[in-house]
């Protein structure tokens, strides 16, 4: 079924490599979130990221919060996406990743 490939191999949230870390851009708006970044990067046939660009963020999200995501969105390696049964050469994807306040 069409629904359960493009959930394994287009998943809306990328999946990083290898599997079985946590993906540190899964992130649930939560009592503790205090801000939002919208974030839009190309994934590669190679896993890499390209073009990550901060389209939004709530006013309340730090700059390091901010530098954290890229900084993660860069160093990591990604399942590439497949569209239509195929590799992508390079395959959109737009996210919103909350923040929680961090404790004291």
């Amino acid at each position: 079924e069409q629904k359960s490939i493009d959930a394994l191999f287009a998943p809306d949230v990328p999946a990083m490599v290898p599997t079985f870390r946590p993906n540190p851009l899964i992130s649930h708006r939560t009592a503790q979130t205090t801000g939002h970044i919208d974030v839009a990067f190309e994934v590669t046939k190679f896993g890499y990221a390209r073009r990550v660009k901060v389209l939004d963020s709530s006013t309340e999200v730090s700059r390091d919060a901010k530098r954290k995501l890229l900084r993660d969105i860069y160093r990591g390696s990604f399942r590439p996406r497949v569209i239509d049964g195929h590799v992508a050469d390079a395959a959109p994807v737009v996210l919103r990743y909350y923040v929680a306040s961090e404790p004291q």
